[in-house]
Formats: structure tokens, sequence, C-alpha cells
């Protein structure tokens, strides 16, 4: 199986989704024998659904993305009819004790011992409306799994400690952090999506299963692959993309550890 490495990789580094009272974060990649994790900052006390995704092209997807670390698709977005729907049955009123206050005082005397006596009409039960709008995936990825859960009243208030973030938050912590835990994934990049109420963010999380080291001089760079537990990883290739999102090189594929391409 060809094996690919992202030289991008090499800068990726842990970075916060901000979204209003929102905030999540993936602190590093993980191996394929690891369960990833994710953080969630947090403020208001509404459900979470958190659904992962794998890009179809994952090649596509990372030359679109000029920072993996701020990386977000516009995800399908509808109305809920059925809100609407709801709302109106959950105001609609079907009471008839109007007609039976209305009724002749005698016959309703007459009727009394048929029909058990007089009785008020009870509240109905109100249905669960839901969300004014329904928030899918993005087109072109597939869906890897979905978790639903309600924040717990154990999550604790913790400083929002991101580097680069965590001089514009209070140290206190105002925000609760919960730790959500996702199944163990194959090497990749893939897409977390959170939702919490009106709330959409997203963020990338990358199961690597290799690693490098670069050594680069004016015109030349060598790179050096290995698998994430030390051991070489012969025929290895190399891609490397600028900023710009542009694939500028392709490493040559020594049959050790390195590869070798011009810069």
């Amino acid at each position: 199986m060809k094996r690919r490495l992202l030289a991008l990789l090499l800068c990726l580094q842990a970075a916060p989704l901000l979204a209003k009272e929102l905030y999540i974060t993936v602190r590093r990649d993980f191996g394929p024998s690891e369960a990833p994790e994710v953080e969630l900052h947090y403020g208001r006390q509404a459900p979470f659904t958190v659904r992962l995704y794998r890009p179809k092209d994952m090649k596509e997807f990372v030359t679109s993305q000029i920072d993996l670390r701020r990386a977000w698709r516009e995800p399908a977005v509808e109305w809920n009819s059925a809100k609407f729907l709801f709302s109106g049955l959950n105001k609609t009123r079907l009471k008839l004790d109007w007609l039976r206050s209305a009724t002749n005082f005698e016959l309703r005397k007459n009727l009394k011992d048929g029909f058990g006596g007089g009785s008020f009409t009870p509240s109905g039960t109100r249905l669960s409306e839901g969300p004014a709008k329904i928030v899918a995936g993005p087109a072109n990825f597939t869906l890897v799994t979905e978790l639903s859960f309600e924040p717990d009243g154990a999550d604790a208030r913790a400083p929002f400690d991101v580097p680069g973030f965590d001089w514009w938050f209070s140290r206190e912590g105002s925000l609760r952090q919960k730790l959500v835990r996702l199944p163990k994934l194959g090497p990749g990049f893939y897409l977390v999506q959170v939702l919490q109420g009106d709330l959409e963010g997203q963020v990338v999380l990358v199961v690597n299963d290799l690693s490098a080291s670069v050594q680069q001089t004016d015109g030349a760079a060598l790179v050096r692959v290995a698998r994430r537990d030390g051991r070489p990883a012969p025929g290895a290739d190399v891609d490397v993309r600028n900023l710009r999102g542009q694939w500028v090189a392709n490493g040559k594929r020594i049959p050790t550890v390195c590869s070798f391409f011009k810069t």
C-alpha cells in the first residue's frame, strides 16, 4: 500500500475553534492505537451532538485548506418544518368546557348518572419542537460516527489554556470543560463537527502512523520518515504543499527511510 506523509503536518499544532460560547480544541495528532480526544469548553446548558467525518478525497481536502488549524466547510442547513408544525399543535386549544357549561342545567343533571358528572379538560402534553434549522454535514464527506450527550453537572470550570488564546480569557475559567473520547481511527484527516443548540463548529483531527524529521538547505531538503513507534517506513512518499495550497514537490522514494527533493 502506498504510504504518504504530508509535510504540512510537521507544522500542525493544537488550535481551538471559536464559535460564540463554544470552543473546540484538538491539542495534538493521535496514533491509530489511541482513542482521539476532543476538548469542549462551553457556557450553555444544552445537549451536544458530535459528528466525525472523513473526506472522500483526502488530498483535495488538504489542498483546499490554507490553514488546517482553521479548517471549516459550510454545512448543509435547512429549515426544520416539523418545528413549526409542532409549535402550532402546542398552541392549539381544543377545550370544549364551554359547550358543557352552556348546556341546560336540568339536562346536565339528568345525564350525570350515565356520564359520571362533569370534568374539565386537562392540559395536553407539549411536543418537543426542536431547532428552527437542521444542520447536516458538509458535502464530499462521509459520516464515520455520531455521538449525542447532555452537559454533565460534574464538568469543571477550567481555564482556557490553549497557547495563543489563554491571554484573552480569565485564568479562573468562566466556561465548563468536557473531554470527549472518540473511537480508534485509521490514519488520515478527519473533520469533527460539534452542534449545541444554534451553535455549530468544526475542527480538524489528524490520526497519523508516521513521523518525520526534515533537514533543509537553500535548494534542497531531506526528509526522514519513520513509523510512529520508531521503526523504518521504507517506500514512503512525501508531498509538500505551500501555504497557498499548491503542491510544490514530491519526494523521491528511497528504499530505506529517506526522501530527497529540491526546494
